[in-house]
């Protein structure tokens, strides 16, 4: 079984963490290869290592390379793959899915997002949406129930959670420590909003200068975070940790992981952080389903003093551990449903 895997790169966001530890879990079965758009992998050496070829298409911005490329591409390699597994957060990069029903190789759409922030690209996706539905010819995942829904309607795809290696974080120490320390994980991107982190330190400091914030990742909004901190003199207050690969450890430095996000898909980092078991609050924005242990929470963005008022309530609650082994939530339970996809996949839509 050949898969031809479509995700914008292969940088530090979450889908791509997904797509790498489901090439990690399947490559003894499947023959996968990558094509992308934005030259970044900081996946190469591991991928080249296991036999996963990565092709780069020119940059969408170069409208008229990129679709000459993706044609040529489609045209001589179509018929090398049973099927091509699109990762993406709407349907606005729709070309990949009409050239795989040109040439007749089955697709799989993977949603992974509940929305978009821009009004344009939100019509755009509507658009495309109505259009794909219209074939009814697509295999539709979901990580949520919300990315469904936003990705394709109703009840036209399968729920599959996104899985972790629950090895890996299941069996992280937890530092004790003189400070609170709230920490985050993810790219700095605006809809990530770790602005307001900084607001909701400013008013904790306010309670107990033992709280810390810690915030791990790199992104287009880093440089605009720090500058906020500056302008807050609270640089004794935060810490910033440039991305790391293999993040567990740094886990086990928080009291409690807080998520501020405008909206999401189903956060990976909030699944490590329950197999972790360390306490969770997260935007009313992101999706319920990504609740598994009873020390997470939820609250109302426009509601501060509600965010303040759930913190030291989730401190004292401490690490609460849910047994996640077996569950929809381990990627090997994902991993192999993965496998049984793309096989319906190919007999179903490849006739």
């Amino acid at each position: 079984m050949k898969v031809l895997n479509i995700i914008n790169g292969l940088g530090q966001g979450g889908v791509e963490k997904v797509l790498i530890e489901t090439i990690r879990h399947t490559h003894d079965k499947i023959d996968h290869s990558i094509l992308i758009k934005i030259p970044d992998n900081i996946y190469e050496e591991e991928l080249k290592n296991i036999g996963v070829d990565v092709y780069l298409a020119p940059k969408a911005k170069n409208i008229y390379k990129h679709i000459k490329f993706m044609e040529n591409f489609f045209k001589n390699n179509a018929h090398k793959f049973d099927v091509m597994h699109y990762y993406g957060g709407s349907l606005n990069y729709y070309l990949p899915i009409a050239l795989a029903r040109y040439y007749k190789l089955p697709i799989v759409i993977h949603s992974h997002n509940s929305k978009t922030s821009k009004y344009i690209t939100s019509k755009t996706h509507k658009f495309f949406k109505a259009l794909n539905n219209s074939y009814n010819d697509t295999f539709n995942l979901a990580c949520s129930k919300e990315a469904g829904s936003w990705m394709f309607g109703s009840n036209n795809y399968e729920l599959l959670y996104n899985g972790i290696d629950i090895d890996k974080f299941s069996n992280v120490d937890l530092k004790n420590s003189e400070y609170m320390v709230i920490g985050h994980i993810g790219t700095f991107l605006p809809v990530k909003n770790q602005i307001y982190l900084i607001d909701l330190l400013e008013k904790l400091l306010k309670t107990s200068n033992k709280y810390r914030v810690l915030m791990v990742g790199e992104g287009p909004t880093r440089d605009k975070v720090k500058k906020y901190v500056q302008e807050k003199a609270l640089e004794d207050y935060v810490t910033f940790v440039d991305f790391q690969k293999e993040v567990q450890s740094l886990y086990g430095l928080f009291n409690i992981f807080i998520m501020p996000s405008f909206y999401e898909g189903l956060p990976l980092v909030l699944i490590e952080a329950q197999a972790v078991g360390i306490p969770i609050l997260a935007s009313n924005n992101i999706d319920k389903d990504a609740r598994i242990n009873d020390n997470f929470d939820f609250f109302e963005l426009e509601d501060m003093d509600e965010c303040l008022e759930k913190i030291p309530y989730l401190l004292e609650k401490g690490c609460i551990k849910t047994e996640l082994y077996g569950s929809p939530f381990d990627i090997n339970v994902m991993a192999n449903r993965i496998i049984e996809i793309y096989y319906e996949a190919s007999e179903q839509l490849g006739d």
